[in-house]
């Protein structure tokens, strides 16, 4: 009698898991950026493991970036099941969601360790499951991306007050920043950048990171690139996937998917710190010239950065929860972080 029970115990539990795991799952899935950037060949790599682990049981089809959804609806069609995929970046977000920029994208932020420390052990994990759950969402992090620059600039420039009244394509919240200077900012998408530049319809542009911008053949249109990327030391791109759809996955697949991603974060960020290497060289050759931010400009940009905490977080109940426990594990790492290390 005990073992009839154990073998009914048996089928009910692991037999529709079982068939659940060899089930052929299709993920509609759009990018935010095209296909054959940089980024984006290495993302393609990452989503056909995950079919190969599989089984070819988990497929992707990938739509270009606007083909579905405009770019900055991805979450809002990712929630609804319009798509039940998309490939983003939390700074994006958090031009909808100003809280989603300490995910990511965080100006003046935490080196990669201490990001990650911050993300894994000091709460924000499970804050961005909150935000991304009441959207219908999962969020799994597959590539960690290294610091941007601070921007292509037509001239070059010594003070902030320089490029009062330009008008400079500028992504994410440190887009704010920029406007307590009197800066104009407008998000254009990676198409529309280089066109507008020889246009003169911009002055200026933030975009990603050396080998992407050479891609982009920005030098075509502008020669001075600045550093540091003060608004962005760390981005992370991530995998979201709609919460219906992920519940419904076998065990076996949601595990598959999630190690995957967690094998390629860390792979990524060191295999594309190394590969800006060459294109750096490759855009000296091109005639342009790598400027660096100076200690004035780093110092008022980072006065109006904590500005624009204070009136986020007076105006946004969510923006000043997710800083404060930010905030608080940055004190409380301060013992190590600015100990443990070399400066």
């Amino acid at each position: 009698m005990k073992s009839k029970f154990i073998i009914k115990l048996f089928i009910f539990i692991f037999i529709p898991l079982s068939i659940k795991a060899t089930e052929r799952v299709r993920l509609k899935t759009q990018f935010l950026f095209p296909s054959k950037m940089m980024e984006s060949i290495g993302i393609l790599k990452v989503l056909n493991r995950i079919n190969t682990f599989s089984g070819n049981k988990i497929k992707f089809r990938i739509y270009e970036p606007n083909s579905i959804v405009p770019n900055f609806e991805l979450w809002e069609a990712v929630g609804r099941e319009q798509l039940q995929a998309a490939i983003t970046l939390p700074g994006i977000l958090a031009m909808k969601i100003p809280a989603n920029t300490f995910f990511a994208d965080i100006p003046f932020g935490p080196n990669f360790i201490e990001f990650n420390v911050w993300m894994e052990y000091g709460g924000g994990r499970e804050l961005k499951n909150k935000i991304y759950g009441k959207k219908g969402i999962v969020s799994i992090d597959c590539w960690g991306l290294p610091p941007e620059t601070a921007g292509w600039y037509k001239k070059e420039f010594d003070t902030i007050e320089e490029l009062k009244g330009m008008k400079i394509r500028f992504m994410g919240i440190g887009s704010k920043v920029y406007n307590k200077f009197g800066i104009n900012t407008v998000s254009l998408s990676s198409k529309d950048l280089l066109p507008e530049l020889k246009r003169g319809n911009i002055d200026a542009a933030e975009f990603i990171r050396p080998d992407a911008d050479l891609n982009q053949r920005l030098f075509d249109a502008v020669k001075f690139n600045y550093f540091p990327g003060w608004h962005s030391q760390n981005n992370v791109g991530e995998l979201i996937i709609n919460q219906n759809i992920w519940q419904k996955l076998s065990p076996n697949h949601q595990m598959i998917i999630k190690h995957v991603c967690e094998a390629n974060y860390l792979n990524s960020y060191v295999s594309m710190n190394f590969n800006q290497i060459k294109p750096m060289n490759e855009l000296k050759r091109k005639g342009v010239k790598f400027r660096n931010l100076n200690n004035k400009v780093l110092k008022n940009l980072k006065k109006a950065w904590k500005e624009v905490i204070q009136e986020e977080s007076k105006n946004d109940p969510l923006f000043a929860e997710v800083y404060s426990a930010y905030q608080k594990f940055r004190d409380q790492y301060a013992i190590w972080g600015e100990k443990g290390y070399l400066k």
